[in-house]
């Protein structure tokens, strides 16, 4: 009973990119015994080694906000080439008819990592009553709940900022900023974190032993909200070698230094570790390779 590699691509239907994340289960062909499973790469490729003798498979493929069709039947022969493709259909982010809206969503899970249905957040703006297109807009809190699906959307106006109370949560008032963009996922929203950072010029740099460099930065949150110049409190901007660069962050630039021939690298890490995600990836942008000649 010979072993074949097999590959199983999952796919954009519309777009065809490949699919992340997607945990993908062969089943025998009655669909009742999982014979193996992978997940699926930043390729969108699941890698499996399958024995011929109970092919055909049933294919089932699972993620969040991506919906499969039916169980997939494939057959693993020898002598060719055993790769399959399987389409999905991602979520597409909700927009508004209000170009003043922002449509925050996303989905909530419980404990357990199933989903929180019912889960009550309770939105009350912080701006005094004003007028937008002659329309006055009043100081009353909004309530949204999720749905069985732990699933929630609801309207913010651009550039505001809410205090929010979750269920679970009460003893803590959260103050979000809500982007000047159509959409945005809430639980970032709720609790954002330092996302990437954009330098002007560009790099990487070449500076000559004594030079100075002032480097203008743009740092975002996952919120998609621009921080305020070089975020000080947010980043912890340093040098690998000061040795050989030195790194100084002011309120508005990043001043950088060549201090001996050598090369180094511009780095910045979160000050706030609070909030855990899972992947924790590093800040995006960084770090930025400084080469200092004589």
């Amino acid at each position: 009973m010979p072993y074949l590699p097999t590959n199983i691509y999952v796919l954009n239907r519309v777009s065809h990119a490949p699919i992340q994340g997607v945990l993908v289960r062969l089943l025998d062909s009655g669909g009742r015994l999982v014979q193996s499973q992978a997940t699926t790469d930043a390729y969108g490729l699941a890698n499996l080694l399958l024995p011929t003798e109970q092919s055909p498979y049933q294919v089932r493929c699972y993620k969040q906000a991506v919906a499969f069709s039916s169980p997939v039947q494939i057959d693993v022969l020898e002598d060719q080439p055993n790769d399959f493709n399987v389409y999905g259909e991602t979520l597409q982010p909700p927009l508004s008819k209000d170009p003043r809206v922002c449509v925050a969503y996303g989905y909530f899970k419980d404990g357990t990592n199933r989903p929180f249905a019912g889960c009550t957040i309770h939105f009350m703006p912080k701006f005094e009553p004003l007028l937008i297109d002659g329309n006055a807009v009043l100081k009353e809190r909004s309530i949204s709940r999720t749905d069985t699906d732990g699933y929630m959307e609801i309207g913010l106006i651009r550039c505001a900022r809410y205090d929010v109370m979750i269920e679970g949560m009460e003893d803590e008032i959260r103050t979000i900023s809500v982007p000047d963009t159509a959409n945005v996922n809430l639980p970032d929203l709720l609790f954002p974190v330092v996302d990437h950072v954009e330098l002007q010029p560009t790099g990487p740099y070449q500076l000559h032993v004594g030079q100075e460099l002032s480097v203008v930065t743009t740092v975002w949150t996952s919120s998609m909200v621009p921080l305020y110049g070089t975020a000080m409190y947010d980043v912890r901007w340093s040098s690998s070698d000061p040795s050989i660069l030195s790194c100084t962050a002011t309120q508005d630039t990043l001043i950088l230094r060549g201090m001996s021939p050598g090369s180094a690298q511009v780095q910045g890490v979160r000050y706030d570790n609070s909030v855990v995600r899972i992947p924790n990836t590093p800040i995006g942008g960084l770090p930025v390779v400084v080469t200092v000649v004589p």
